[in-house]
């Protein structure tokens, strides 16, 4: 499956279909300051386990840093 990371097209297995999958194939840590929306929606962390992915989703994955 074909999706648009932070705008970059990244193919994943065909076995992903869920955001926690998605952070999983990516080896993303999944604890505080992280976001994911999805399209122009921000999907609370809390729906990561049930939120599907389709092919094409746009998705924005950002995490909060501290710096000053």
């Amino acid at each position: 499956m074909e999706l648009h990371i932070n705008g970059e097209r990244r193919e994943f297995d065909d076995d992903i279909d869920r955001i926690v999958d998605v952070l999983d194939a990516m080896d993303i840590d999944q604890t505080e300051g992280l976001a994911v929306a999805i399209g122009r929606e921000v999907v609370p962390q809390s729906q990561w386990e049930a939120r599907e992915v389709a092919p094409d989703d746009e998705i924005e994955i950002i995490r909060a840093t501290q710096g000053g």
